[in-house]
């Protein structure tokens, strides 16, 4: 077996037609479901796929929410994005992610993040940069974001 999907979660903010909340409550608020349908911790992650979309409303956002599901955990989890990689797909955004994150669990690599859109963000967060860095991953989550603030995730267990 490659990998299973172990959780799934979906939120909605509806806090602006075209931006989330700043504040990353509705991602909070998504996180949550999937790690309790998949009945593990939030301890356990080993890798966030950020939505990502490297700009700076969006991934402060993900950054405060991220700080605030992790707490001094926050460290510990590489995130990475690859919208800046191959653009936002769009739809197809959350399905190109679910596929990088098989190959993460597969070949024991996490991918970089090629853009970043806010420098006050990567001081905080474990930003995977510049390079592939090498590392077993067991477990990994990508969300994503959409109009509306529409939010779902996915939990992938190795």
């Amino acid at each position: 077996m490659l990998f299973e999907v172990a959780g799934f979660g979906f939120s909605s903010d509806a806090h602006h037609v075209t931006g989330p909340d700043p504040e990353g409550l509705g991602v909070v608020q998504l996180w949550k479901r999937p790690w309790q349908n998949a009945g593990a911790d939030l301890k356990t992650l080993i890798l966030s796929m950020a939505h990502g979309t490297g700009t700076v409303f969006n991934d402060l956002m993900e950054a405060k929410a991220f700080r605030h599901l992790l707490g001094k955990h926050l460290q510990q989890v590489p995130v990475n994005s690859i919208k800046g990689a191959i653009g936002h797909t769009m739809a197809a955004a959350g399905a190109f992610e679910a596929i990088l994150c098989s190959q993460v669990i597969k070949e024991k690599m996490n991918s970089p993040t090629i853009k970043f859109g806010n420098t006050r963000s990567r001081d905080t967060l474990d930003l995977v940069q510049k390079e592939p860095r090498a590392k077993e991953v067991l477990c990994c989550v990508s969300s994503s974001s959409g109009f509306a603030g529409i939010n779902a995730a996915l939990v992938f267990l190795g």
